[in-house]
């Protein structure tokens, strides 16, 4: 199967490397000093002890590329434009495009299903309908990462969670085709676990709001820690414990807001 990478940072190039091991025809899109190393010595993967190494393709230009049979873009949400110009060269009419990026994806309020509640207007997240103007609905297919990974020099990525990989996949109108299936079983037998989903948009929001928790508890412990460090023992209108309930309440309104948004989902 040709599958192109599209952005291999930490978590693309890792699943690059297992793709490639498990006898796909891989390709990268990828920049800087990253991309010249690959073209130099290919992909390392480093799990634990363990380094596994694979030749791809990569280049900076997806034109030369050429039309692959999947896309698994891994870009950030601010990175997406790229795809605008870059996708049409990897496209043929049936490559599936699995867009796996944390938060909520550009392509959200496309194809949703009868009992979905109407989102509000998302037009911010592909502005301009830039992406709409290329990708066909049925190439869509939504994407959820559970990966931890790191860039630890250029061509090298370390796999920091090595019994929890994951890729979840589902249509962007959650049917249950023999697509996803045969997709599933690709990641499986490259060592990326890929469980059955059967509503994509319910783990984006399970994701998202993990990501928030934690986000938010890291920003909640180094305030307390930072308050802890200057505050004085005999006042308690001293500033440095009055920002710790500050913290905390801003924190919980975070949470609450993108709660009630995800209670409406439905």
């Amino acid at each position: 199967m040709r599958i192109c990478i599209f952005g291999a940072g930490a978590v693309g190039s890792h699943f690059a490397v297992r793709l490639a091991l498990a006898g796909h025809d891989i390709c990268c899109v990828m920049r800087g000093p990253h991309l010249e190393a690959v073209k130099t010595n290919g992909l390392t993967l480093r799990v634990g002890n363990a380094e596994f190494s694979a030749r791809v393709k990569a280049s900076d230009d997806p034109a030369t590329l050429g039309p692959q049979d999947l896309v698994i873009s891994t870009l950030k949400a601010n990175s997406l434009g790229s795809l605008v110009t870059g996708l049409p060269p990897l496209l043929r009419e049936n490559t599936g495009i699995v867009f796996a990026q944390n938060g909520i994806p550009w392509w959200y309020d496309i194809g949703l299903p009868s009992d979905h509640p109407p989102p509000p207007d998302l037009g911010f997240l592909d502005p301009g309908g830039r992406l709409r103007a290329v990708v066909s609905r049925d190439q869509i297919i939504g994407g959820v990462i559970f990966s931890s990974n790191e860039v630890v020099e250029p061509g090298a990525v370390e796999n920091l969670s090595p019994d929890r990989n994951m890729l979840l996949l589902g249509e962007c109108d959650d049917r249950p085709i023999e697509r996803i299936e045969r997709l599933r079983a690709v990641l499986d037998q490259a060592s990326i676990h890929s469980p059955p989903v059967t509503r994509i948009r319910e783990a984006i929001w399970s994701k998202l709001m993990t990501n928030m928790s934690m986000s938010s508890c890291r920003a909640c412990s180094k305030r307390r820690r930072r308050s802890a460090a200057v505050a004085t023992p005999v006042s308690s209108a001293s500033p440095a414990l009055d920002r710790r309930p500050t913290t905390s309440r801003r924190c919980c309104r975070i949470l609450s807001a993108a709660g009630r948004w995800k209670s409406m989902r439905w």
